[in-house]
C-alpha cells in the first residue's frame, strides 16, 4: 500500500550532489540525520499543473527511513513540491514520472527547529538582515535542519522591527527553509531572565502588538511571561494569528 506524509521537505545525506530542481537536498560532502513517523494511507490527490516543471517525480534507489527502520526498494513521490506517497519502485504509477536515482544514499526527513538564535558565527540579534539569515540557514542546514524560525532574544523595538523585516524579505526572496520568526522577549520576567539583558525588558504595549502582528510571510512565535503582560494585549496577539508561548516566567 502507499504511504502518505504531510512533511514537505526531505533531504539526502552525504555522497552525490542532489538534483538542481530540489535545493532542499544537502549538497556533496554535507550530512544529516533525522527521524519521523509515517502512517499508511492513500496517496494525496495530484493537483493540476500550472505550467511549471513536471508536477510529479519520484526519488528511487534510496534507503528510506520509515519509523525506526530503513527500507530499500521504495520510491518517494513528489507532487507539486510536496511528498505525496511512498510506494514500491516497481509500482506502475511511477511510469511517466521524472525519476531521480539516489544511488543507494539515505533519504530521511529534515528537522524543524523553532528556536535558532544564530549559526555559522552569526547571531541574529547582530545581523537582522537577509544575509545574516542566509548564513544561519546554511550553518544549520548541514546538520539536517531544513526549516526553522530565526530567533531574536530581548532587544530594543527597532531591532525587533529590523528582524521582522529581514524575515519577511528572506521569505519573499525564496530563501529555503525560513518558516517565520521567533521573538523571544523582551516581555519576560527579570527573575527568569537567563541570558537575556533585563535592561531590555518591558511590558507589551499597543505599539509592540502592532509590530508583532506585522509579519506578512510565515508564522510569528512570541515567547513572553504572561504575568508581566496584560491579558488584553496577549489576546490581541493570539487573535491576529501570532503563536504565543509562555517562557522565562514564574
Amino acid at each position: 500500500s502507499a504511504w502518505s506524509m504531510h512533511t514537505a521537505i526531505y533531504l539526502l545525506t552525504s555522497g552525490h550532489r542532489a538534483h538542481a530542481a530540489y535545493p532542499e537536498f544537502l549538497q556533496d560532502g554535507e550530512y544529516a540525520v533525522g527521524f519521523a513517523w509515517l502512517e499508511p494511507g492513500p496517496a494525496r490527490p495530484s493537483p493540476k499543473s500550472h505550467g511549471n516543471r513536471l508536477m510529479r517525480s519520484a526519488l528511487i534507489n534510496a534507503r528510506i527511513l520509515l519509523g525506526s527502520e530503513f527500507h530499500a526498494g521504495l520510491a518517494l513521490v513528489i507532487d507539486s513540491g510536496l511528498i505525496s506517497a511512498i510506494i514500491a519502485e516497481d509500482d506502475p504509477l511511477i511510469a511517466g514520472m521524472d525519476t531521480h536515482d539516489c544511488m543507494g544514499q539515505t533519504l530521511l526527513p529534515g528537522f524543524i527547529d523553532i528556536q535558532v538564535n544564530g549559526g555559522g558565527g552569526v547571531l541574529f540579534n547582530d545581523s537582522t538582515n537577509v544575509e545574516g539569515i542566509r548564513a544561519i540557514a546554511a550553518a544549520h542546514r548541514k546538520y539536517g535542519t531544513t526549516g526553522f524560525l530565526p530567533t531574536l532574544i530581548s532587544d530594543d523595538i527597532d531591532v525587533v522591527a529590523h528582524a521582522l523585516k529581514a524575515v519577511d524579505d528572506a521569505i519573499h526572496a525564496g530563501l529555503p527553509g525560513i518558516l517565520g520568526v521567533h521573538i523571544e522577549g523582551p516581555h519576560l520576567s527579570a527573575e527568569r531572565k537567563g541570558t537575556h539583558d533585563e535592561n531590555k525588558f518591558r511590558t507589551l504595549n499597543d505599539a509592540d502588538v502592532e509590530l508583532l502582528t506585522s509579519l506578512r510571510n510565515g508564522k510569528t512565535l512570541v515567547t513572553l511571561a504572561p504575568e508581566r503582560n496584560s491579558i488584553s494585549h496577549i489576546r490581541k496577539l493570539v487573535n491576529a494569528g501570532v503563536i504565543v508561548s509562555a517562557g522565562h516566567t514564574n
